[in-house]
């Protein structure tokens, strides 16, 4: 249901941009369906954002290095 997660977090998004849950959510969704690289550019973004030990940015840099499910 990664799909529909993805509809969600980007509606939010256009919302509140710099949302730091769905923009870790986001990524975290498109990590599960295997779009790693899209997931690393919302790692940046996150950084960018609030910085490297912010809980939003250590939960998606762990769902990144765990990698998408078999």
């Amino acid at each position: 249901m990664q799909g529909k997660a993805l509809h969600y977090y980007r509606l939010a998004l256009v919302v509140d941009p710099q949302n730091l849950t769905a923009i870790s959510g986001e990524g975290a969704a498109l990590v599960e369906k295997g779009a790693v690289e899209k997931a690393r550019r919302n790692l940046t973004r996150l950084q960018g954002l609030c910085g490297a030990t912010c809980p939003a940015t250590r939960s998606l840099a762990a769902a990144i290095a765990k990698g998408p499910a078999p």
